[in-house]
């Protein structure tokens, strides 16, 4: 717990919600206590806010955004794997995990 309070340092609240499936009529939840963090998209208070932007520009800021608990595009890439092996592709964070992987094949062309 101690790792994830570190890593997602710049969030507003911590909540403990329960998770339900499209999958069913079930009022029973699929997960119980599942821990979400979520943050303002407020300038002023989130410094790490990009707003709404061109996926080109959200890209280059993964791209290059490094916290405390290592870069910002492993955590993208790991995420898209996960939801692979889960059978939950998502072609939005699919189509970002790419652009993020052509902007750093010109930044490795840039300095080899």
């Amino acid at each position: 717990m101690e790792y994830l309070e570190r890593r997602e340092c710049e969030y507003d609240t911590k909540a403990s919600v329960d998770f339900y499936t499209e999958e069913g009529e079930s009022a029973t939840p699929f997960l119980t206590g599942v821990l979400v963090f979520t943050s303002t998209p407020n300038n002023a208070i989130n410094k790490y806010y990009l707003g709404p932007a061109p996926q080109e520009e959200m890209a280059r800021q993964i791209a290059k955004a490094v916290g405390p608990c290592g870069n910002n595009r492993d955590y993208l890439f790991k995420l898209e794997k996960t939801m692979a092996s889960i059978g939950h592709e998502d072609p939005g964070l699919i189509k970002l995990a790419n652009e993020v992987r052509r902007i750093l094949g010109h930044i490795h062309e840039d300095y080899y």
